[in-house]
């Protein structure tokens, strides 16, 4: 087939990169064209920034090392890391533990023992740890005291988003008792954690920064990363439900800026 129609009967050509992703989330009950056309207008956009190279399906090059968009209602199509869309952990497909309900909304976390693991130790994936993201799109502004992404331990060098209790908390390969930055912000949006230098990196939300820090990096987290609790202890488990969430190297404010812009363009298109 050398063209798609979307629901308007637009005939579209999507790219290689769009089809695969689509192809499996066709296999685990997704069918609506619309979504091929929109990952297809994302990963394009992606591209653009410099986040993604979106003619290369094995994902060299691409600053997004895994990217989780929590599409339609069953744990089938929201475990796919949309950049390398198979079943397999080597790939990122994430693996769904205790309880999650798979709806409109996201993944949402129960609060007590549902997590997603990421399958993604940034100690064995990522260049350095002078470049690095986390992010995590909560879609509820709950106040509870939760490390709702990443790895953090009291005195060990941790990577996290701790949306705890009306403050954004996070560290970013420091130690986890003070190497920290924070802010005061509402509980839902896309949060990011991003080092792009040795003494450099900030949170932001939504596109903007929130705070910078000029903290040294020490080491990566030699831990697999969560989504959905702590993957150190205690595990603070959230009940936020995520939208997106993403793991790779360092994303400039600017960048955030148009990765913001493109991820909510995305779900505004789709209705979700």
């Amino acid at each position: 087939m050398s063209g798609y129609y979307t629901s308007a009967s637009v005939l579209f050509t999507p790219g290689t990169r769009a089809v695969s992703a689509f192809k499996q989330l066709q296999s685990a009950g997704l069918t609506d064209y619309k979504t091929l056309n929109q990952l297809d207008i994302l990963f394009n956009e992606l591209h653009r920034i410099g986040l993604i190279n979106k003619n290369d399906i094995t994902g060299a090059g691409d600053k997004i090392k895994a990217l989780w968009l929590f599409l339609s209602t069953s744990s089938g199509t929201q475990k796919f890391n949309i950049l390398r869309p198979t079943t397999n952990t080597s790939d990122f497909c994430l693996t769904f533990n205790g309880g999650i309900t798979h709806g409109s909304n996201g993944a949402d976390w129960n609060g007590t023992t549902g997590y997603a693991s990421s399958n993604l130790n940034p100690n064995s994936v990522l260049a350095s740890k002078n470049s690095n993201h986390i992010m995590y799109w909560s879609r509820e502004n709950i106040t509870e005291n939760t490390v709702d992404m990443g790895y953090y331990l009291f005195g060990a060098d941790s990577l996290d988003i701790e949306l705890f209790a009306g403050t954004f908390y996070a560290h970013n390969c420091g130690n986890g008792g003070s190497a920290y930055i924070s802010a005061a912000t509402g509980m839902d949006g896309m949060f990011i954690n991003s080092r792009t230098a040795s003494n450099a990196w900030y949170i932001g939300k939504n596109g903007s920064s929130l705070a910078t820090s000029t903290s040294t990096a020490s080491s990566l987290p030699n831990a697999t990363l969560r989504i959905g609790s702590n993957a150190g202890s205690p595990n603070y488990y959230s009940s936020k439900a995520c939208r997106a969430a993403s793991i790779g190297d360092g994303i400039t404010t600017s960048e955030f800026s148009s990765y913001y812009t493109a991820l909510n363009n995305f779900f505004t298109a789709l209705g979700i």
